[in-house]
């Protein structure tokens, strides 16, 4: 009986193909890095599912939507909402202008006043409570404003928006953190 013979170019291949298909230090490197990345993903998505969505900063000012500058409105609607309205003659009695404004009891909104020109809403102004809010907080609600400061006055500007406000700097330094003494809404 006749045994194969050996041949060293096959057994060599062999070796080459087994060895080929184990894992480089790099790869497991790779796999156990990509592993974790994967779980730490999986982990907090399922914790953000489990404690529900971010609450939104609320827009106070979303209470006085029905009344918005190019808006046409009565009086007597004006004055179902709690404002109290007066005639502005001024600079001329061909202008009629009138002045309505209404106090706000339980918000951070101290007072609101309109203006109306010819039974249109021109301004909508918010005057607030010192301390309720904060330019910060209107950036989570309208994004990053055009800021000037003239002296202590800084005003802000979302002009798309057609929002304007102002802040009083005690020292004449800005930051996103002060509070927000007025805010308007116009045309």
């Amino acid at each position: 009986m006749e045994q194969p013979s050996f041949r060293w170019d096959y057994a060599q291949y062999e070796g080459r193909t087994a060895h080929s298909l184990a894992p480089s230090r790099f790869t497991l490197a790779f796999l156990l890095t990509f592993s974790v990345i994967l779980m730490a993903v999986v982990g907090a998505t399922t914790l953000a599912k489990h404690f529900g969505p971010p609450v939104a900063f609320a827009d106070i000012f979303a209470a006085e939507a029905g009344i918005v500058p190019g808006q046409h409105i009565d009086l007597a609607t004006l004055a179902e909402l709690g404002y109290s309205c007066r005639i502005d003659t001024l600079p001329s009695p061909s202008d009629l202008i009138e002045r309505c404004e209404r106090e706000v009891q339980a918000a951070a909104i101290h007072a609101i006043n309109a203006l109306i020109y010819d039974g249109v809403v021109l301004h909508l102004d918010f005057v607030l409570r010192h301390g309720e809010l904060s330019i910060g907080d209107l950036i989570l609600l309208w994004g990053t404003p055009e800021v000037r400061a003239t002296g202590r006055w800084v005003s802000f500007n979302w002009p798309k928006r057609h929002i304007t406000g102002s802040i009083w700097s005690e020292d004449g330094q800005f930051s996103y953190s002060q509070f927000v003494l007025y805010v308007s809404f116009g045309l």
